[in-house]
């Protein structure tokens, strides 16, 4: 995670203009990575972005809707949209 985070801000400080980080998906990172880990790696990002003015979407399975990864992270973000599929 720490070499994702590393990346993005190199993105982010190399493409000139407005710009927006889009995230697909927090439900394959949770397959690698355990809850905590990725908390803190969205809390850092939610955080860099906001400080930059940077609008940040990040998806994620609707059947990991109800974990407690998705549930703490709602708590630091402006909206929450849910969508399930057919």
């Amino acid at each position: 995670m720490t070499g994702l985070s590393i990346a993005i801000t190199k993105a982010i400080e190399n493409f000139p203009g407005e710009k927006m980080l889009f995230l697909d998906s927090l439900s394959t990172m949770l397959l690698y990575n355990n809850e905590e880990v990725i908390g803190k790696f969205s809390n850092f990002i939610l955080n860099k972005m906001r400080l930059q003015n940077i609008s940040t979407i990040m998806l994620t399975l609707y059947a990991d809707a109800d974990k407690k990864i998705i549930k703490t992270i709602s708590n630091f973000v402006d909206e929450v949209k849910t969508w399930k599929p057919n």
